[in-house]
């Protein structure tokens, strides 16, 4: 069956996703093995990865459903929402399943940051004399703090960097909005252009991340001055859900 072309490759999508879930499941049984006391469903340690591993999960169903029915002309014309003309029809299709490529990394990044960044920020308040205890500081200043502190590699710091930069572009409609900015990590370089959209291959650098990102997470969860820590809060174990 012929396929409509995409500007994203969703055999290739699909694949990352599988793959990425399979690794936060991964680090969640290290982590476990590592210290078999942590509350696997409260504390940060743990729920950190099963938040990131959840939305892409969500992520790889959206995947599925681009790769094995959006891309598919057979798909389009037996569905009877849209009756247009054949030749309209093929644009139309075209132009959703770009649009629906681009929708789902924006989402990814933005969620996936924002349990990120929930989970680093309550680590932080755990620690015993923490220079921020409530946490509330610019995010670079948390992240800065606890890569020292749990004494990981500072490389870190550029990865998380990458990653933050990324999600701030997706806010602003996909466009870098501050000043020129250069970031290394791993030997590969990241341009970003005030007031430009990035010009690096989206999908292949989402991967890059948060392959490196589980394995920062990992590295930071396990560091003695982290590990050692009785019980780390996530925000999640305090929400009392309503059930209908």
């Amino acid at each position: 069956m012929d396929n409509y072309l995409t500007k994203q490759k969703p055999e290739e999508i699909t694949d990352f996703f599988f793959k990425i879930t399979n690794d936060f499941s991964t680090s969640i049984e290290k982590v476990k093995t590592n210290n078999s006391v942590l509350d696997i469903t409260n504390d940060s340690r743990i729920v950190v990865f099963t938040t990131l591993r959840e939305v892409a999960n969500s992520s790889l169903l959206s995947s599925v459903f681009l790769k094995d029915y959006l891309t598919k002309k057979e798909w389009w014309k037996n569905n009877k929402n849209f009756s247009l003309p054949s030749t309209e029809l093929e644009s139309y299709a075209e132009a959703r399943i770009y649009s629906y490529g681009v929708d789902l990394s924006t989402n990814y990044i933005i969620l996936s940051f924002t349990h990120f960044e929930n989970s680093l920020r309550s680590i932080v308040k755990a620690i015993p004399n923490s220079k921020f205890p409530d946490a509330l500081e610019d995010f670079w200043r948390i992240r800065d703090y606890l890569i020292d502190y749990a004494a990981i590699n500072s490389d870190y710091k550029n990865l998380i960097k990458i990653f933050q930069t990324i999600r701030n572009s997706n806010h602003n409609g996909g466009f870098h909005t501050k000043d020129d900015m250069t970031v290394t990590y791993k030997s590969q370089i990241f341009t970003f252009e005030k007031f430009k959209p990035i010009k690096f291959d989206l999908w292949s650098t989402i991967e890059f991340i948060m392959t490196e990102l589980n394995q920062f997470l990992f590295d930071l969860v396990t560091a003695p001055k982290i590990n050692r820590i009785h019980f780390i809060q996530h925000p999640f174990g305090t929400i009392n859900f309503i059930k209908k």
